[in-house]
Order: C-alpha cells, then sequence, then structure tokens
C-alpha cells in the first residue's frame, strides 16, 4: 500500500486518539493503515509506511492480534506475515471494554466500599474524607459500572452504531 501523507495523517490522528484510552499510538497508527488497506500487509510495508523500526511494528502487531484487532494470514512468498484487520470491531471493542476497564472499575468499586467501612471505625481517616464526597465518588463509580455493563450487553454496541432497531 502506497501511504499517501492524508492517510498517514489519519493514522497520525487515530493513534493520538488510541493514545488518550491508554494504548500506544503505533496501535491506532497500524490498526489505521490495515483497515484501510484494500489488501492485507506485511509489517515491513506498516513499517515503511509509518518510518518505524521492524520491532516496533512487530511488538505492536503482537498486541493487536492478542487483541483480536488484526489477524496474521499467510503472504504470497511465504516469508513474512501478512496482516489483515478482524471486521468484527463492536465485539472487539466490548471485549476490551470486559477485560480492561470493568476491572479497573470493579477494583475502584472495592476501594471505594472498603474506604466507607473504614469510615466508620477509623475517627483519624474520617477526619480526613469527606464522607458526602466519597458517597458521591461512589454513585459515580456506580454509574459508570452500569455503563460499561450495558455497552458489553449483548446488543449494547450495535445499537448505538446501527441505524437498525435492536
Amino acid at each position: 500500500m502506497d501511504v499517501t501523507k492524508e492517510l498517514k495523517s489519519l493514522a497520525s490522528t487515530v493513534g493520538d486518539f488510541i493514545s488518550y484510552w491508554g494504548f500506544r499510538s503505533i496501535h491506532g497508527q497500524l490498526w489505521t493503515l490495515i483497515w484501510l488497506s484494500q489488501d492485507a500487509m506485511t509489517g515491513a510495508q506498516l513499517g515503511r509506511a509509518l518510518g518505524v523500526s521492524k520491532a516496533l511494528v512487530s511488538s505492536a502487531l503482537a498486541e493487536l492480534e492478542g487483541y483480536g484487532l488484526v489477524r496474521a494470514t499467510a503472504s504470497e512468498d511465504a516469508r513474512a506475515k501478512c496482516y489483515d484487520a478482524n471486521e468484527d470491531v463492536y465485539s472487539v471493542i466490548k471485549g476490551v471494554l470486559r477485560d480492561r476497564e470493568m476491572r479497573l472499575m470493579s477494583r475502584a468499586e472495592g476501594e471505594v466500599t472498603y474506604l466507607k467501612r473504614r469510615l466508620l471505625t477509623d475517627s483519624a481517616l474520617h477526619a480526613k474524607v469527606a464522607p458526602k464526597r466519597l458517597q458521591t465518588l461512589a454513585e459515580m463509580v456506580n454509574a459508570g459500572n452500569s455503563a460499561l455493563a450495558l455497552l458489553t450487553s449483548s446488543a449494547g454496541l450495535e445499537v448505538m452504531f446501527s441505524d437498525k432497531e435492536p
């Protein structure tokens, strides 16, 4: 794939967006090029297109494969793997939300619950923590958990990004 400056700019912008969500920019850049390409691409092609090292491309592609965003396919010369995008992006997003964000929210919920219990018996801690604000934080965590549960439900993301009725 011959990468135009517009395509490289888009890949960079997607990389910036992806890094906002805790991934590396290279993940978004590689995924964008693979997603938009008419044909599967090799790691070498991707590295040349972005002007980055083979090692960086290789490790990022392995991580993208791990998330299920791309899959390796056989190349014509059988010496290099080619990469194609998984078109079922919604299930990948749901998986990431379920495996990463829901785990973090569950941890936050546990920490809030623990701190609320400690406030009942620890006067020194009670003097440092505003109980009403802790309760508000607990409500925010619960709202976040509810939103994630909706997004990861069987039709959550598909309904949000579809013109079809559920």
